[in-house]
């Protein structure tokens, strides 16, 4: 079910926010979910002072993403999707990444992980989604939105995610991130753009 990938995603975030608690808030916006997702988030918002949990009615992937962005205190934005499972040193890559680099656009390889045997034909390489071999800054590639960070106030220059892009309900519709990723690309000398690729993140 949705709600026990969420739980894995937000275990796995939880258990590095001790170190990170006072720079860093989890949002979770909740998108009409028909499970148990909104009483596991009331529990949890509890027991953790810094999650927040918010029910955005408007259907759809990018009105969520918008909805965070607006209720969000900080600098960066760092989307990570609910089926999503950080790796145990996510956020110590993503604080160095934006403390050393201070980019305008970051983001990092995602994997695959499995929850049932994967079978004997699928090889992980049909689901890694990573454009270089290499950490740093790039020209061109694209920032996938399962591990998308941007600055909030560029996002809000660029427009924010398109409602008429990106997942709505149980139709399959892409290309949210990577219209915020064209339209920066598209107006700004190349020379200033800071899109950072990190293989650790």
């Amino acid at each position: 079910s949705r709600e026990t990938l969420l739980k894995n995603c937000l275990d796995g975030l939880f258990k590095q926010m001790p170190h990170y608690a006072d720079s860093t808030e989890v949002i979770v916006v909740d998108n009409n979910c028909t499970d148990d997702t909104a009483l596991m988030l009331r529990k949890y918002c509890e027991s953790y002072p810094w999650l927040k949990y918010v029910l955005e009615r408007k259907q759809g992937l990018s009105n969520a993403r918008n909805c965070g962005a607006q209720i969000a205190q900080g600098t960066y934005l760092c989307y990570l999707d609910d089926d999503g499972k950080p790796s145990e040193k996510y956020l110590s890559w993503v604080h160095h990444v934006l403390n050393e680099y201070k980019p305008d656009i970051a983001g990092g390889p995602i994997y695959p992980y499995y929850t049932t045997p994967k079978p004997g034909w699928f090889r992980d390489e049909f689901e890694i989604r990573k454009f270089s071999s290499t950490s740093g800054f790039k020209e061109k590639g694209k920032i996938k939105g399962g591990n998308f960070i941007i600055r909030a106030a560029l996002l809000s220059e660029l427009g924010m995610f398109s409602p008429k892009l990106g997942m709505i309900g149980n139709k399959t519709r892409l290309g949210e991130e990577a219209a915020i990723m064209f339209n920066y690309r598209a107006t700004r000398p190349i020379e200033s753009q800071r899109v950072y690729y990190s293989q650790e993140a």
